[in-house]
């Protein structure tokens, strides 16, 4: 599956600069592109496991979450 790139401009201090060449070398990757797209789906997934944390809280907080509790503790078994 071939997927689609943009070209993107960014402007990074050169500390990240470092930082990212010197990732980019420790992980054989092909390019400083290669490392801010692994950048990027971290910072997806780490926002995709907050939107999961609050929406666990905010469901244990509702009047479902007793309703898992009966339906889990009913004695049935899979």
């Amino acid at each position: 599956m071939t997927v689609k790139s943009h070209k993107l401009s960014i402007s990074v201090p050169s500390d990240l600069i470092r930082f990212a060449e010197s990732y980019r070398l420790q992980h054989h990757l092909d390019s400083r592109s290669q490392v801010i797209a692994k950048a990027l789906e971290r910072l997806r997934e780490d926002e995709l496991a907050r939107e999961y944390r609050e929406a666990g809280a905010e469901w244990l907080a509702s009047a479902d979450a007793a309703l898992w509790d009966q339906t889990v503790g009913d004695g049935l078994e899979s």
